[in-house]
C-alpha cells in the first residue's frame, strides 16, 4: 500500500495514521514529503484531504518529480504541479495551470493523472476539473500537458508547507479505503493493479 514516504521527507515533517496523514508544525521552515510509490505510466486516481491548512496559504499539495526540490516547488511548480491551499491555484512551472478557489479543513483535491496521454486533470471536491466546464478525465477533454515534465521519468505525490504562521497537515488516500468522489471512467485508484489469475481448478481424472 502506498503511503507518504518516511525516508523521502524532511524531519520536520511528521506522519502518522500509518503514514497517510502528514502533518508541517509552525515556524519550522519548508519540509516537504513524496510518496512512497511513482507512477510511469496508466491512469491513476488518488485524493488527498486538507485537515488544516496553514495560514497564510503557504500550504501545498500536488506532484512532483523524485528530484523536485521542496522550495522550488512551493514557489511556482518547478518540476510539477502545485496546488497552493490559499487561492487553490496550481501552477505548472511558472504558469498557472488551473484555479478551484482556497481551500478549507476537509476540502478534498482530486487529482486524476493520465500518464498514458500525459495529462493532469485536478479538482476541489465535485468541482469542475481544471475549474473549466466540460473538462473530463474519461474522455481526454481538456487536461494540463506534462509530457514536457514526465516523459518516463516517474511522478509522486507530493506535499510541501512553509509552516510560516500555523501548523498544517494533510492525509491522502491511494484507495486504501473508498474515495470521497467518484473516480473518472478508465482510472483506477493508484493503488489498484490487476488481479493476479488463480489457477484453474484441476478436475477429477479418471485414470484407466
Amino acid at each position: 500500500m502506498t503511503t507518504w514516504s518516511t525516508t523521502d521527507k524532511s524531519a520536520g515533517m511528521t506522519l502518522s495514521n500509518g503514514n497517510l496523514k502528514a502533518s508541517q508544525p509552525s515556524s519550522t521552515g519548508t519540509q516537504f514529503v513524496r510518496s512512497s510509490t511513482g507512477k510511469t505510466t496508466g491512469k491513476a486516481y488518488c485524493e488527498i484531504t486538507w485537515g488544516a491548512p496553514g495560514g497564510g496559504g503557504f500550504d501545498a499539495i500536488g506532484f512532483a518529480t523524485s528530484s523536485a526540490t521542496a522550495t522550488n516547488w512551493i514557489t511556482n511548480g518547478t518540476g510539477g504541479l502545485v496546488g497552493w491551499s490559499n487561492n487553490g491555484a496550481f501552477f505548472n512551472g511558472n504558469n498557472s495551470a488551473a484555479t478551484g478557489g482556497a481551500c478549507t479543513t476537509g476540502d478534498v483535491a482530486c487529482y486524476a493523472i493520465d500518464l498514458v496521454n500525459k495529462r493532469v486533470w485536478v479538482r476541489k471536491n465535485s468541482g469542475n476539473w481544471n475549474s473549466t466546464a466540460g473538462n473530463d478525465p474519461a474522455t481526454n477533454v481538456g487536461g494540463v500537458d506534462i509530457s514536457a515534465l514526465f516523459p518516463s521519468n516517474a511522478l509522486f505525490m507530493m506535499f510541501t508547507s512553509t509552516g510560516q504562521w500555523s501548523a498544517s497537515d494533510c492525509t491522502v488516500n491511494f484507495g486504501a479505503t473508498a474515495f470521497a468522489q467518484t473516480v473518472p471512467g478508465g482510472f483506477t485508484a493508484w493503488d489498484t493493479a490487476a488481479a493476479p489469475r488463480l489457477p484453474r481448478r484441476v478436475q477429477n481424472v479418471r485414470w484407466s
